[in-house]
């Protein structure tokens, strides 16, 4: 046998493995006689066989728990990026790049696998069909405010003033200030001496009448933006988006509420309007005791949320259940998205959801842990033997005599 194993270990399955690995404790490999042969010394057991099928090599620089909590998450990731970013959407792609924080790639499943390192990842997904290559000479920020922006920019222009109208020219006059130029291909030959050219030209349709509230800067940015607009809001954020209601909510910014035409008018002040509109469907009223960014991750997320399990761990999976126990930790219960609506207050919850399958009801009498190591542990068990050495095989017999020790029953099926 294995000298960096106990006997007691490797004898516990019958069909254990001839050859384990001596850098994780034999406990941890039995626990799923399916266990893979080989697994990553960098990993604590207890984190690779929560989920039978967990890949077989796992990246050392994320933590098991991290990769774990999506049986599809990637075999390969990049340790640049924290294994929770990636893992909050199944899909984000194998290979990210280190300059770019993971939380924002993640944001948009489409996002390109190759960004810009020059180009802040938060701009370049906010939109997910930003070209996979952009000018290092602009600011993603520019460029991806809208899609259509061309690919290649003159430098010597601001990405700004370019990408405000899709339609700007390739190629401008050096003579003028591209500010002036881009903001409209059409611009008037003749504009008017009351307002400064660069007001005038970002649109031709600019209104006549203009609200003195606001700076004409602002207003014509758009030729539809309202007439009418909030004072308490900028222009400069209302105008970003021609679409932008009417009417918004003092207590957010409009630079927050923008950011998505169909955001909706009338949004929670105890949540800040960048986490709800980062995605268009989030809904509209959303529990105070919980983040809003939390909440966002995933647009299905429920609308309410139990006050007592924090927002992130509960929305880390769509289908997470409405209703969970208070007693267990979120974290806990949706790592397994079929995790049972009702469970054991007396039972930690990382015990029972290790398995899916674990029953609904487990006796208080033996440690979750011990229980629901195997899906087939019968429901119920003798309190004279612990439950480690019972379900340490599936098969063990539901009736065992007090006067063995379960250790010695369960050596041999």
């Amino acid at each position: 046998m294995e000298p960096g194993l106990s006997g007691k270990d490797l004898d516990i399955q019958v069909d254990s493995r001839e050859s384990m690995e001596p850098g994780l404790s034999g406990k941890d490999q039995v626990i799923q006689v399916g266990a893979r042969e080989s697994m990553e010394p960098g990993l604590s057991g207890k984190d690779q066989v929560i989920q039978v099928g967990a890949r077989e090599s796992m990246e050392p620089g994320l933590s098991g728990k991290d990769q774990v909590i999506q049986v599809g998450a990637r075999e390969s990731m990049e340790p640049g990026l924290s294994g929770k970013d990636q893992v909050i959407q199944v899909g984000a792609r194998k290979s990210m790049e280190p300059r770019l924080s993971g939380k924002d790639q993640v944001i948009q499943v489409g996002a390109r696998e190759s960004m810009e390192p020059g180009l802040s990842g938060k701009d370049q997904v906010i939109l997910v069909g930003a070209r996979e290559s952009m000018e290092p000479g602009l600011s993603g920020k520019d460029q991806v405010i809208q899609v259509g922006a061309r690919e290649s920019m003159e430098p010597g222009l601001s990405g700004k003033d370019q990408v405000i109208l899709v339609g700007a020219r390739e190629s401008m006059e050096p003579g003028l200030s591209g500010k002036d130029q881009v903001i409209q291909v059409g611009a008037r030959e003749s504009m008017e001496p009351g307002l400064s050219g660069n007001d005038q030209v970002i649109q031709v349709g600019a209104r006549e009448s203009m609200e003195p509230g606001l700076s004409g800067k602002d207003l014509v940015i758009q030729v539809g933006a309202r007439e009418s607009m909030e004072t308490g809001l900028s222009g400069k954020d209302q105008v970003i988006q021609v679409g932008a209601r009417e009417s918004m909510e003092p207590g957010l910014s409009g630079k927050d509420q923008v950011i998505q035409v169909g955001a909706r008018e009338s949004m929670e002040p105890g949540l800040s309007g960048k986490d709800l509109v980062i995605q268009v469907g989030a809904r509209e009223s959303m529990e105070p005791g919980l983040s809003g960014k939390d909440q966002v991750i995933q647009v299905g997320a429920r609308e309410s949320m139990e006050p007592g399990l924090s927002g992130k761990d509960l929305v880390i999976q769509v289908g997470a259940r409405e209703s969970m126990e208070t007693g267990l930790s979120g974290k806990d219960q949706v790592i397994q998205v079929g995790a049972r609506e009702s469970m054991e207050p007396g039972l930690s919850g990382k015990d029972q959801v290790i398995q899916v399958g674990a029953r609904e009801s487990m006796e208080p009498g033996l440690s979750g842990k011990d229980l629901d190591i195997q899906v087939g542990v019968r429901e119920s068990m003798e309190p004279g033997l612990s439950g480690k050495d019972q379900v340490i095989l599936a098969g063990a017999r539901e009736s065992m005599e007090p006067g063995l020790s379960g250790k010695d029953q369960v050596i041999q099926r």
